[in-house]
């Protein structure tokens, strides 16, 4: 791969002694006020895509997180109940307000489980990277 600002070319990461270019107006711009669910998920399908403005401005704001975390759940709660919701209600041998408690504590104690699998994972792939690289997979795995 080539700098952009200083030439050089390099494998996964280097020390860039050039001047970094200055942040678009795009880059730059505020996030929306109050409820705006659709431009978190335009700016989460915006990083699966790898695209560098919308990683960059998902860091600078302090609403992504809250809205990424809700993101998360209902994933994780789509697979839960696809996969372990029908186990669950086999393996239940009660009727009434108890089946109802035993699969709601069931999907947290899934949640939670999921969670911990999510950060262990993410922990490895963070011990993976080089230190200081922030490269894509691609260039990694290349």
């Amino acid at each position: 791969m080539r700098c952009a600002v200083c030439g050089m070319d390099y494998g996964l990461s280097h020390n860039c002694s050039g001047i970094a270019p200055l942040p678009t107006d795009q880059e730059t711009a505020p996030p929306p006020v109050g409820f705006s669910p659709g431009y978190y998920l335009r700016l989460a399908f915006n990083i699966l895509r790898w695209d560098d403005i919308a990683i960059r401005r998902v860091s600078r704001d302090s609403n992504a997180i809250y809205y990424g975390a809700f993101l998360w759940i209902v994933a994780a709660t789509i697979v839960l109940i696809g996969t372990a919701l029908p186990q669950m209600l086999a393996a239940i041998h009660v009727s009434g307000p108890a089946m109802v408690i035993g699969v709601i504590v069931g999907m947290c104690v899934g949640l939670a489980v999921v969670a911990i699998l999510t950060f262990i994972q993410l922990g490895l792939c963070a011990i993976s990277l080089p230190s200081g690289s922030s490269a894509a997979p691609e260039a990694i795995w290349a």
